[in-house]
Parts: C-alpha cells; sequence; structure tokens
C-alpha cells in the first residue's frame, strides 16, 4: 500500500528539518570541534527547544553520524553548485591519495621532499 499524501509530506518535512538541524550542528563543528558541541548549542541556534532536536536525533552522536553519512552527497553538491561542469568521479579520481596510480605516487614522495628540503 503507497504511504497517503500526508504521510509523505510529513516524512519530507521530517528529513528537512533533520538536514537544517544538522547544517547548524556542522556549522558548530567547524568552529568548537566535536567536544565543543552540545545539544543545546544547536537548539539554541536553531531557535528549538532541546526537547525539539531529541525529536529527531535521540542523541549528540546520532546527529554527529547523520552528518557523516550525508557528507559525500552534500560535499557532491556543493562541488556541484561551484561548478556546474564538474565531474566528482573525475576530481576524486584526480586527488592525491586516490587510485589514481600518479596521485599516489606523488602524495607519497611529498613527505621524503619536505624532509630532505
Amino acid at each position: 500500500m503507497a504511504p497517503k499524501p500526508f504521510e509523505a509530506l510529513k516524512t519530507k518535512e521530517r528529513e528537512e528539518r533533520r538536514n537544517a538541524l544538522a547544517d547548524i550542528a556542522e556549522s558548530l563543528l567547524s568552529e568548537k570541534g566535536p567536544e565543543g558541541v552540545t545539544v543545546r548549542d544547536v537548539a539554541k541556534t536553531a531557535g528549538l527547544s532541546v526537547g525539539a532536536i531529541y525529536m529527531y536525533f535521540k542523541t549528540k552522536e546520532e546527529l554527529f553520524c547523520f552528518i557523516l553519512i550525508r557528507a559525500p552527497s552534500t560535499l557532491r553538491d556543493r562541488l556541484a553548485a561551484m561548478d556546474p561542469g564538474l565531474d566528482p568521479a573525475a576530481a576524486a579520481a584526480a586527488a592525491p591519495g586516490s587510485a589514481n596510480p600518479q596521485a599516489v605516487k606523488m602524495s607519497a614522495s611529498a613527505p621524503k621532499k619536505m624532509a630532505s628540503g
């Protein structure tokens, strides 16, 4: 049985709120680090009660895990917004430390050059 339209809307709104809270937490994480961020900080920044945050995430750790899980798609979206012609797969293949043999060779020799230089 297909979900009723109202249920689908509720699910979509819930995910949008979870993503908005994760955006706030991610911003706070970049400022304060994981030990410096509390659920109270996220709630205050969002203009919500602490209890409201717990409606979307059971623990601070669950919120942080949600941020980590969504990171690849969030990063891909941000890169696409910066450069619509960017091919994420090609960019990843060219990144240092990737499966690209030339990139691996270059990144492996970098510490040696820095130590001898």
